[in-house]
């Protein structure tokens, strides 16, 4: 698996960074940059919030960064991509691709 579609974007996986696309008008709403890319080398780790009533989101932190604390800031944070419930198990597995390759 090397990419992940959510609600407002899509997560790439490449050889040697992870891509945020934000494609559609929708995507870019609170994000001005379309494409963001973030060296493995530059990531400490990637958080995983569970879908549940609300959305879930993955995040990626870089070095020295926190987490967005809740929905809300994910949906802002340019470093997060927003899911909905269903797809809790492959954004999981997406998650654990990530920290292998960090």
């Amino acid at each position: 698996m090397d990419k992940f579609r959510g609600l407002n974007g899509t997560i790439v996986l490449k050889e040697d960074c992870v891509q945020i696309l934000r494609e559609k008008a929708i995507d870019s709403t609170f994000h001005e940059q379309e494409k963001i890319e973030i060296p493995y080398s530059e990531i400490n780790d990637i958080y995983f919030a569970e879908g549940s009533l609300i959305n879930g989101y993955l995040s990626i932190l870089r070095v020295g960064a926190s987490k967005p604390t809740g929905i809300l800031k994910a949906v802002k944070d340019d470093t997060s991509v927003v899911f909905r419930m269903f797809k809790n198990g492959e954004a999981e597995r997406f998650a654990e691709e990530i920290r292998k390759r960090i």
